[in-house]
C-alpha cells in the first residue's frame, strides 16, 4: 500500500512540476508505475468482457445440453463438474472417459487451457485508486489522447484560417506530420 501511495506522490509532484503526464523514460520508476497502471487497467477491462463472454457462453452450452434429444439432461452438469474440477487442480478429475465421453473431452480442454496474464499485485488498481488517478487527469489511452489533442490543434486552425493547409512554418512542424500519417493511414 505504501509503494503504490509512493508512486502516486510522485505522480502528482511530477504533474505538478511539468504540468502533464507524459513521463519520459528516463524517469524509470515513474515510468513503469504508470505502464503497470495501464497494463492493469487494460486487464481488468479484459477480464470483465472475458466474464461477460464466459457467461454467455455457459448459457449458449446449457441450453445445448439440456435440447439434446438423446434424453442427456444431465450433460450440461457433468459438462460443468468436468470444468469445475479442471480448474480447481492441475489435473483433471473425471469419473469414467467412456462414461461421460463429452465431459471427458471438455475437461482435458480446459486442462490444457492457458491461464491468462496475471498483472502485478504490487500496483493493483481499486476503484478508489482508479479514481485517485483520473482526478489528477491520468488517462488509460495515451495515444488516443495525442491524436484527440492533434485534432483539436488542426480543428483550432481551421476555425481561425477556414481551411488546413498548413504553413511551411516550424511553429506547424509537428501537426503537419500529424496530418501525413493520417493521410497516409486513410489511404492504406
Amino acid at each position: 500500500f505504501r509503494e503504490w501511495e509512493g508512486d502516486f506522490a510522485a505522480l502528482v509532484a511530477f504533474l505538478k512540476r511539468h504540468g502533464h503526464l507524459t513521463i519520459p523514460k528516463t524517469e524509470a520508476r515513474l515510468y513503469r508505475f504508470v505502464k503497470n497502471m495501464r497494463q492493469n487497467y487494460k486487464y481488468l477491462e479484459l477480464q470483465q468482457q472475458r466474464g461477460n463472454h464466459e457467461q454467455e457462453q455457459q448459457q449458449h452450452h446449457k441450453d445445448h445440453w439440456n435440447n439434446d434429444n438423446n434424453n442427456n439432461n444431465n450433460g450440461y452438469e457433468r459438462f460443468t463438474l468436468a470444468s469445475s474440477s479442471s480448474s480447481s487442480s492441475s489435473s483433471t478429475r473425471t469419473t469414467s472417459s467412456t462414461s461421460y465421453p463429452a465431459a471427458a473431452a471438455a475437461s482435458r480442454y480446459l486442462s490444457s487451457a492457458s491461464l491468462p496474464y496475471l498483472p502485478s499485485t504490487r500496483h493493483s488498481l481499486t476503484p478508489d485508486r482508479i479514481r485517485r488517478l483520473e482526478s489528477i487527469g491520468f488517462t488509460w489511452a495515451p495515444r488516443q489522447d495525442s491524436w484527440n489533442c492533434k485534432y483539436d490543434q488542426l480543428y483550432q486552425f481551421w476555425k481561425e484560417h477556414g481551411h488546413t493547409s498548413l504553413p511551411q512554418d516550424p511553429e506547424y512542424k509537428d501537426l503537419r506530420s500529424w496530418m501525413t500519417y493520417q493521410r497516409l493511414r486513410y489511404r492504406n
